[in-house]
């Protein structure tokens, strides 16, 4: 059975908005079969959560879920859509998804620097992958001093205060309310100023061309991608670009959908998230055909020091 949403363990939120990408090798996990089984599975991580943050993470990278085999064939069919939206039903016990509901999680909006993720886990390896990835990005983009950015998605807003020290004009899209003021709460400590706008990504009007938008682990939280893609083609600037940094992107068995690992699945059935995948073929395609070309640059040292940059052709 799904559990409601709550902050009941100290680290299920702090484990899992930020890692729900880690792609571990998959032959080696036992793939589960039913809903009963991936809750005991779910629960045993709850135990090892209490021994460690590491300790959950391993937990959940032992097993996966078994994908669908009846997927049609059009990836880009609203039928498609409509059968991924039946597996997510399934696997949340939601009735439906809608981001303004699915997507918050309570949080502690008062909580001090050292209680935000990632430092709040005690993990040396999560905290260096986190500020590996934070460096990585801000190099990568290389965006002139004063450069309009918008981040979508930013929740603890790290990577949002690191843009804003670096002199951009900053907006943060933030559909979580209590995230929204965990990000104002970090730019006033820093003090730099952060436009921070509560809403839905898909639906965040620009009032001026953007020369960077922006997602860290946030992008295949967007059901409604397709639209959200059209959406940026009209408010990005003609040499700007789109920074798409540690998203799942990769060798999937599937055009795109639901992500099926155990951290995934946690994030899926626990908290309600939407967690997709997209293969890389398939996301090259999409954003080729709106007429953006896609450049991967990959760092050794974190698996997060992973970005794709989108540049009109």
């Amino acid at each position: 059975m799904r559990r409601a949403k709550s902050l009941d363990h100290p680290l299920i939120y702090r484990s899992l908005r930020t890692l729900h990408t880690a792609r571990t090798r998959q032959q080696h996990r036992h793939t589960v079969g039913s809903l009963d089984e991936l809750d005991s599975h779910l629960d045993a991580a709850d135990k090892a959560f209490a021994q460690s943050h590491d300790a959950g993470l391993r937990a959940l990278n032992s097993f996966r879920y078994r994908p669908p085999t009846d997927l049609p064939t059009d990836a880009s069919s609203s039928e498609y859509r409509e059968r991924q939206l039946d597996f997510y039903r399934q696997l949340s016990g939601n009735s439906d998804y809608s981001a303004s509901r699915s997507e918050l999680s309570v949080v502690n909006a008062a909580a001090e620097p050292s209680g935000l993720y990632p430092y709040s886990t005690r993990s040396p390896k999560s905290i260096g992958e986190q500020l590996l990835a934070l460096g990585h990005a801000v190099e990568t983009m290389n965006l002139p001093p004063g450069s309009r950015v918008t981040e979508f998605g930013p929740g603890w807003g790290h990577l949002t205060v690191q843009l804003a020290l670096t002199g951009y004009d900053v907006t943060a899209v933030e559909i979580n309310p209590l995230m929204a003021e965990i990000i104002s709460a970090q730019a006033a400590r820093n003090n730099v100023h952060i436009h921070v706008d509560v809403c839905d990504m898909v639906e965040h009007m620009s009032p001026e061309p953007m020369d960077a938008a922006v997602f860290f682990e946030s992008f295949h939280h967007c059901f409604d991608f397709h639209r959200l893609l059209d959406r940026l083609d009209q408010s990005v600037s003609n040499r700007g670009i789109i920074a798409l940094i540690a998203e799942p992107i990769g060798p999937f068995p599937f055009p795109w959908g639901l992500r099926l690992d155990g951290l995934s699945l946690w994030s899926i059935r626990r908290e309600g998230w939407c967690e997709l995948g997209f293969s890389t073929a398939y996301f090259k395609r999409v954003v080729e055909s709106r007429g953006w070309k896609a450049t991967r640059h990959r760092r050794r040292g974190s698996r997060l020091t992973d970005m794709w940059i989108l540049s009109r052709v």
